[in-house]
């Protein structure tokens, strides 16, 4: 059994062969291994790839092939993440949430941390977007959750729900931009 399948079928919401949607791996979901549960050379290739990418995350080397995937559904005009696209690369729902843009955010952040090129600029441009199209909102430190097609706000009310997704992306950009940004 695949990383990939093993994974898709821990969560399946997340990788599904047939449908692709926007929940990009957060490493802090996985547990570390037990160091005493592993041959030394295990432990040295986790080692070492726990050095080149951040988080120490055994997904960590398919994260830009997640990235990857997720940026071939963003909208044309704003430049965000749509809200559903299928394998084949269709979308299935053109609407936009706000909890995907953050974790867009966050993705290019993760790279950033993990030294890939460029990734810290993506990751200020994704920022931006959020701050642009959804935290710009008329009620101080309120948000937009969704959008349709046309830009035009679907919901009425500041979902609590989306909240702690606004908090993290702030919070890591913080602590992975901020010195970067000098």
């Amino acid at each position: 059994m695949s990383h990939v399948t093993q994974v898709a079928t821990k969560f399946p919401t997340f990788i599904t062969e047939q449908h692709v949607s926007f929940y990009l791996i957060n490493p802090s979901l996985f547990v570390k291994p037990k160091i005493e549960d592993l041959s030394h050379l295990q432990a040295r290739r986790i080692f070492a790839e726990s050095v080149l990418v951040s988080y120490h995350c055994p997904t960590g080397r398919y994260r830009a092939q997640l990235l990857s995937s997720a940026l071939r559904y963003c909208d044309d005009v704003t430049g965000c993440l749509i809200d559903e696209g299928d394998a084949e690369g269709n979308v299935r729902k053109s609407t936009r949430r706000l909890w995907p843009q953050t974790e867009i955010a966050k993705a290019w952040i993760a790279q950033a941390e993990a030294g890939e090129q460029g990734a810290a600029d993506k990751a200020f441009e994704a920022l931006a977007r959020l701050h642009r199209h959804y935290l710009s909102h008329p009620v101080v430190g309120g948000w937009y959750d969704q959008f349709d097609r046309d830009n035009r706000s679907l919901v009425d009310t500041i979902p609590a729900s989306s909240f702690y997704h606004v908090v993290r992306a702030i919070a890591e950009a913080e602590r992975v931009l901020a010195p970067l940004a000098g």
